[in-house]
């Protein structure tokens, strides 16, 4: 899942390496790890600025070894 939390994109998932990076529309996104829960949630930096209200994106993850998430959609609230 995604969110816009704290003007960061934030994405849930599973198997996040230390490293990995979100992608928007194609984008590399500059992402850390949560230190927190680093294998789960990912948090991309400036999401207001990428990410309009009332636009949808594509989503992808993409770990260090090349591994890509299945892509899916956001939706940012109007």
């Amino acid at each position: 899942g995604a969110e816009i939390r704290d003007r960061r994109l934030v994405v849930t998932g599973i198997r996040f390496a230390d490293g990995a990076v979100i992608l928007v529309d194609g984008a590399v996104q500059k992402t850390s790890n949560d230190p927190v829960s680093p294998a789960t949630t990912l948090r991309s930096r400036k999401a207001r600025k990428t990410i309009d209200r009332g636009e949808t994106v594509s989503l992808t993850v993409r770990n260090p070894d090349g591994e890509m998430s299945e892509g899916f959609t956001y939706s940012r609230p109007q």
